[in-house]
């Protein structure tokens, strides 16, 4: 968009990152992810594992399960949500597990976030903040990034389940 642009480029300001995690219902046994032989293993285990073929989350894990060779058993019993949060789909019963970004799963009240996935088969996306070209003015516009930037938004954002940015991950500005 910057070499396009329709962003200020340079003024780019990565502000938070989250990772792909499983959910289950709160109360339930918590499955081990601590690696990834063990998080292949609680893909096999389960009855359904619920996630999502759009967005980041979606897309990576879908991935993922080819990398594992896992896909064809794991999608024979997957429980695919279209839009929205996949931990619904735990808490009606669909799935015994919900994949998706950290901070979507937070946001489900009812389910427990077993952790993010382990390394090997981690993935983080990285939020930014970059000002529009067409913007009214570019010194608010400034102002407005500085602000989702500034030590008040990152601790918002840690309440959601987001870490700090590190300039490394798949940017979704």
């Amino acid at each position: 968009m910057a070499a396009q642009g329709v962003v200020d480029g340079a003024a780019r300001l990565p502000l938070a990152s989250t990772g792909v995690g499983l959910a289950v219902r709160a109360g339930t046994p918590h499955p081990r992810i601590a690696t990834v032989d063990e998080l292949v293993r609680t893909l096999r285990d389960a009855r359904s594992v619920a996630y999502s073929r759009t967005g980041a989350s979606g897309i990576y894990f879908a991935r993922l399960l080819d990398e594992l060779g896992v896909a064809e058993e794991v999608n024979a019993r997957a429980t695919v949500v279209e839009k929205g949060f996949t931990a619904d789909a735990v808490l009606d019963g669909r799935a015994d597990l919900a994949i998706q970004q950290v901070s979507e799963l937070m946001a489900v009240r009812g389910v427990d976030v077993v952790g993010p996935f382990p390394a090997g088969a981690d993935h983080d996306t990285e939020f930014s903040a970059v000002p529009s070209t067409a913007a009214a003015g570019l010194r608010p516009a400034l102002e407005l990034v500085r602000f989702l930037a500034s030590e008040q938004a990152r601790s918002a954002y840690r309440a959601f389940g987001l870490k700090a940015a590190t300039g490394n991950g798949t940017r979704a500005s």
